[in-house]
């Protein structure tokens, strides 16, 4: 038995968390905090009643890595063509991003979230990161968000769970053979995206920059293929 709680800046959030879909399934009690200081007094204080107290994220990597224990994950036909391409991405990714991440896979705990990321001790990350970014702030260093988390990424060598029935993650492997910059670059935003869903990054202008950068990149192409269609004649 332990206590299970997450992070989050608000209840609505928490809901939505992708580390929360595979907890509520599992049957899971988890307890919202919503100010940063709770991570660190949950960290501080670790037993609470005679049961450990851990993140949800240490809770989800441990249940991702149980094969015999599957209460958490949800119902996918992995025999689908959709699958075996995602799973077949997911291989490809985890040569093509190996500087960044430990791997990447196909996870069976996520359900309306696109991914997650997973690694021990993302709590202890985030505070790590909130005490650089403090000392960036006092010390007027010259160093981006970017720089930042690009060595968090190296420190925490982070595993990137994609979900294979949503529809960003399907696109993504439908284009690596035949645009394979295009997928790293879908992959690399869902890596930001779960980055910032876990609390490591707060610089939302710089993750928005990024999604339109990929929206600039989609909609020409879809727009290229609307104009290409044949044109139906109307017969009187």
């Amino acid at each position: 038995q332990y206590i299970v709680y997450l992070l989050a800046n608000n209840r609505s959030q928490a809901e939505n968390s992708s580390y929360y879909e595979s907890l509520k399934k599992k049957g899971h009690e988890v307890l919202f905090c919503y100010d940063s200081y709770d991570d660190l007094t949950m960290m501080n204080l670790g037993v609470f009643d005679g049961k450990q107290i851990q993140s949800a994220e240490s809770v989800t990597m441990a249940l991702s890595q149980n094969p015999s224990d599957d209460s958490a994950n949800f119902d996918i036909d992995t025999t689908s063509e959709n699958y075996q391409k995602v799973d077949d991405m997911a291989s490809w990714a985890t040569n093509e991003m190996a500087g960044e991440i430990e791997g990447v896979e196909v996870a069976k705990n996520l359900d309306k979230q696109p991914a997650m990321i997973t690694s021990w001790n993302l709590s202890m990350a985030r505070y790590m990161i909130r005490a650089q970014r403090a000392n960036m702030q006092t010390s007027n260093a010259d160093e981006s968000q970017d720089d930042v988390i690009g060595e968090m990424k190296k420190m925490l060598k982070p595993k990137l769970m994609i979900n294979p029935t949503h529809p960003l993650v399907i696109v993504a492997a439908k284009e690596v053979d035949q645009n394979p910059e295009k997928s790293k670059k879908v992959l690399n935003h869902l890596l930001n995206w779960s980055m910032a869903s876990a609390g490591l990054i707060d610089d939302t202008k710089a993750l928005l920059d990024h999604t339109n950068e990929l929206l600039l990149e989609i909609i020409p192409e879809q727009q290229e293929k609307k104009s290409e269609a044949p044109k139906t004649e109307q017969v009187s």
